[in-house]
């Protein structure tokens, strides 16, 4: 028996304030309540609530969604018998927070998209507009060393976590843009307030995201190009250069780059020698993963040093597959992927909303850029956008679309 339409207003209501809480936390963690709740425990009970706020409805996601599931549970088990260290945190904990809870907001997200995307769409990208331009208020600089010059990166409490809301809000921008959800002078304000966010930041990765972004969105706009286009295309082009030209001489994140470019350690290596301080990873993680090629060595059991000498995880998803899961979860995670991928390729080829549909596909090209410099798997973000994908490709069906 289906719920009321009450019943679903208010489990659609319920939903939109758990992601939108989802998106806000780690800015009110951060910077507001001081580290109240560190452990997330807040989280965990919200997360509880909207399992069982959408009940039956979350066994009618796509079945391709649930072998994240599957992933997940073969980590949690593989930790187990690998062992897990991560100091004062306990495992339990850190399961539910980098593991499941994402997991979750990926299920929500694909069930709240599909009752109202226009209504969920619009409310989170005011949330992320609030976490980035509050974000760059709370910004401090700490200086290091970088190609022998001592320079200021501005960061905050968020760490990484402020990048992925910068890119998201410049894709929920373009996104509500095409839908006519929001107007030209709150989407310049939304792209001027990320640009900075990103530049201020100095993340590399970042900046090769939104420029992606940038790019592919406006190309979806396109379809025969005449000569007026094409000059007018080639001049954007020309003050692009000039832009990353001045960012790449006076920025941080421009001389982070350079440093990763002039990386010499793995000069004979092209792929290395574009990685920077990753090319380690790759290097060492391949040599774990002979050693241990079916299984790999368990989630977060690869750390290493920087050379400030602070002990990290793995930066980059890529390796967290190969190195830490093996063989087995790796097939795991392409077969997750795959199925994303695969529904944005049938998005394109129907012809559904061209112009969304460039957004999404750009958005999805720079996270997968993206994971050659950062471990993905933990980010409720990313997840609540692997629901956002496989909801508008469903929202889509009653188009030429095959159902996979």
């Amino acid at each position: 028996m289906q719920s009321s339409p009450s019943v679903q207003q208010s489990v659609f209501r319920f939903n939109i304030f758990y992601l939108c809480f989802m998106v806000l936390w780690p800015l009110l963690q951060g910077n507001f309540l001081n580290g109240f709740d560190g452990a997330g425990r807040i989280g965990w009970f919200m997360m509880i609530m909207a399992v069982f706020a959408n009940g039956k409805s979350l066994s009618q996601i796509p079945k391709i969604m649930l072998i994240w599931g599957v992933w997940i549970l073969y980590n949690i088990i593989l930790s187990r018998v690998k062992g897990f260290d991560m100091g004062s945190i306990s495992f339990p904990i850190w399961a539910i927070n980098c593991l499941i809870k994402p997991f979750i907001t990926m299920l929500v997200a694909y069930n709240t998209f599909r009752m109202g995307s226009d209504r969920t769409i619009k409310s989170l990208f005011y949330c992320w507009l609030v976490f980035v331009a509050i974000g760059i208020v709370t910004m401090q600089g700490h200086t290091r060393d970088v190609m022998g010059e001592d320079v200021t990166r501005q960061s905050n409490e968020m760490g990484n976590t402020f990048i992925n809301a910068s890119i998201f809000l410049l894709m929920f921008a373009f996104y509500a843009l095409n839908k006519g959800l929001i107007k030209i002078n709150i989407f310049i304000v939304a792209c001027l307030i990320e640009i900075l966010a990103i530049v201020l930041s100095g993340s590399r990765k970042g900046m090769l995201s939104i420029f992606i972004i940038f790019f592919m969105s406006y190309v979806g706009k396109k379809t025969d190009m005449s000569m007026k286009q094409f000059v007018r295309i080639s001049f954007i082009a020309m003050i692009a250069y000039l832009v990353v030209q001045i960012i790449m001489t006076y920025t941080v994140a421009g001389l982070r780059i350079q440093a990763g470019l002039e990386e010499e350690e793995y000069a004979d290596n092209w792929f290395l020698s574009k990685m920077g301080d990753r090319a380690f990873m790759y290097d060492y993680g391949w040599e774990l993963f002979l050693e241990n090629p079916l299984t790999g060595i368990g989630l977060q059991n690869f750390r290493w040093q920087n050379a400030l000498g602070i002990e990290l995880a793995l930066h980059t998803e890529y390796m967290v597959q190969i190195c830490e899961c093996g063989i087995i979860g790796s097939v795991l995670f392409l077969i997750f992927y795959y199925g994303m991928a695969k529904r944005i390729v049938l998005l394109l080829i129907s012809g559904a909303n061209k112009q969304e549909t460039f957004v999404l596909l750009a958005t999805f090209t720079g996270f997968l850029m993206m994971s050659f410099f950062a471990w993905t798997y933990s980010h409720i973000y990313f997840f609540l956008f692997f629901g956002f994908i496989y909801a508008v490709y469903d929202n889509n069906k009653s188009l030429d679309i095959h159902n996979s």
